[in-house]
């Protein structure tokens, strides 16, 4: 440690807006820590005044580094590195005791208390062993996005990039974008706005097409990214400063051996009176997720053609929000009836089909259907893109996001986004929700025109390095080489600090900073209640 000491700064609202906390009690036992320099309570640290009064105070104390009392680092991260740096401060030097979401908002009383204590303590103790890593290196970022998809998601991703003045490079798998999109629209009027949208972003100058492309290879950092692509047999490259994987996925209602859904008039002539619509996943197995909305849509068009015809819909839930309790309303007035399933449900037969399920207040329950039909979601998609740019999927078929709330479209690979269709009930407002936020996360990182570079990055000790080609063979992100003594170095514009590479190494030669194990010992000493 050096000199400066560590300031802990405690916002008067760290307990929340009912103190479960006793706050001056905090500040009293931080004031004890050995090591310490400075403690002072702020009101609302996240308010301008509280901003500037705890800048004030790290420049008039010396402290070096610091510690925040207050809510989750997830949700403040960017406002306390903005503290850091204006206090003339490395951007990375504090850490932050979220006793807020850890200790009032869990625990009660004397329990609470001494839980905050605790978070406390290993934070001084983890912020004291902080090293300085390296950050201040910036690398330019290109202004371009590459976007993955040939339909309607892909091309409202590009229109939201575009109009921010950055261009796009459109890489198809097909040789045309898909026709009807295929999903949910609440009426004529907004699907033909869709339409014309993606006639729009087709015509743009700003836009490159590149059809008939397929992913061949993917390296470089992010800001710089360089793929190849096989177009139609030709290796071509492409830089971009991000990626945005924005597939299309396929969603009707099919019969269970994969055949469309009959109109009304099909099923008529051929005599099918009883109909039976279940939800499916990703898959083309038999599901029991939502009733959606086009299911229900496609009830009503039966019974108003052929008012013969019995209609059942079948699921977990319905999804019922806005302009569509409306619909089911409508669709219940007509007599399509809806039944909930707990569980999987048993299908047997063909025409007609034996359904057999549990409700979860009724109990054993079963129904007959000349014609079972299946709410499907296919993404052939995924897998392929998933592979090419190492994003994992998750267990419904989706690219895998870290956090959908916070971090929306960011996957484990930096500058690497996925806007990620729904597979509930698709509703074209939805998809545009999505492909807005995705492309705001994109123009985020780019629209500086430089990117930073280290932070909380693995490091090498060469000494220790026994060149076993482990940290290599694990890295996702290819950020590990050997260097030219032989051994291995981490580029650090590669390297996204995920540990996999510390966890291997058997000769114990690399190390995270921000995250050393000697900081993480330091704090389970602390949380155990040890003493240095």
């Amino acid at each position: 440690m050096s000199d400066g000491g560590i300031g802990v700064f405690i916002c008067s609202w760290g307990s929340g807006k009912d103190p479960k906390l006793d706050m001056d009690g905090l500040l009293s036992f931080a004031s004890g820590i050995e090591g310490v320099a400075l403690v002072k309570m702020i009101d609302r640290i996240c308010s301008k005044p509280g901003q500037k009064e705890m800048i004030a105070a790290i420049k008039g104390s010396g402290t070096d580094r610091f510690v925040v009392v207050a809510c989750s680092a997830r949700t403040k991260r960017k406002l306390y590195r903005h503290i850091a740096t204006s206090s003339g401060l490395h951007p990375l030097a504090f850490e932050v005791a979220s006793v807020r979401e850890q200790a009032a908002f869990v625990h009660e009383g004397p329990e609470a208390q001494r839980k905050a204590e605790t978070l406390v303590r290993m934070a001084v103790e983890k912020v004291r062993l902080w090293v300085e890593p390296p950050f201040e290196e910036e690398m330019p970022a290109l202004r371009n996005v590459a976007v993955l998809g040939d339909g309607l998601m892909a091309m409202a991703v590009a229109n939201e990039i575009m109009a921010q003045g950055l261009t796009v490079d459109l890489v198809m798998s097909g040789g045309s974008p898909k026709g009807s999109p295929p999903y949910i629209f609440s009426n004529q009027d907004e699907m033909d706005r869709a339409l014309r949208s993606m006639a729009e972003a087709s015509s743009d100058p700003r836009m490159t097409t590149i059809k008939n492309a397929s992913v061949l290879d993917f390296q470089g950092p992010p800001g710089d990214f360089g793929l190849v692509l096989d177009v139609a047999g030709e290796m071509v490259p492409l830089r971009c400063g991000a990626v945005v994987l924005a597939p299309e996925p396929r969603m009707e209602l099919r019969t269970i051996d994969g055949s469309p859904a009959p109109s009304a008039q099909e099923l008529i002539a051929r005599g099918l009176r009883r109909i039976v619509i279940l939800p499916s996943g990703a898959s083309s197995g038999i599901g029991c997720s939502c009733m959606t909305p086009r299911g229900t849509l496609y009830a009503l068009s039966l019974v108003d053609a052929a008012p013969g015809i019995e209609v059942s819909l079948m699921g977990r839930e319905a999804r019922a929000m806005d302009w569509m309790e409306g619909l089911q309303r409508l669709a219940q007035e007509k007599g399509i009836r809806f039944f909930r399933i707990d569980g999987e449900p048993k299908v047997e037969g063909h025409a007609p089909t034996v359904i057999t399920w549990r409700d979860p207040l009724l109990g054993d329950m079963r129904l007959q259907a000349d014609l079972l039909l299946l709410d499907t979601v296919l993404t052939p998609e995924v897998q392929s893109l998933a592979k090419a740019f190492d994003v994992p999927v998750d267990e419904k078929g989706e690219l895998l996001s870290i956090d959908s709330r916070l971090r929306p479209g960011e996957t484990v690979r930096k500058g690497v986004f996925a806007a990620r269709f729904r597979v509930g009930n698709m509703l074209y407002e939805d998809m545009a929700l999505e492909a807005g936020s995705v492309a705001a996360r994109a123009l985020e990182m780019l629209s500086m025109g430089t990117l930073e570079v280290g932070g909380a990055v693995a490091e090498v000790d060469q000494e220790k390095c026994s060149a076993c080609l482990g940290c290599l063979r694990v890295c996702p992100y290819s950020a590990p080489m050997i260097g030219q003594a032989g051994k291995a170095e981490v580029r650090m514009e590669l390297c996204q600090g995920c540990g996999a590479c510390v966890a291997l190494c058997p000769s114990r030669a690399i190390d995270i900073y921000c995250f050393s194990d000697s900081q993480i010992v330091a704090q389970s000493r602390a949380a155990l209640g040890k003493v240095r």
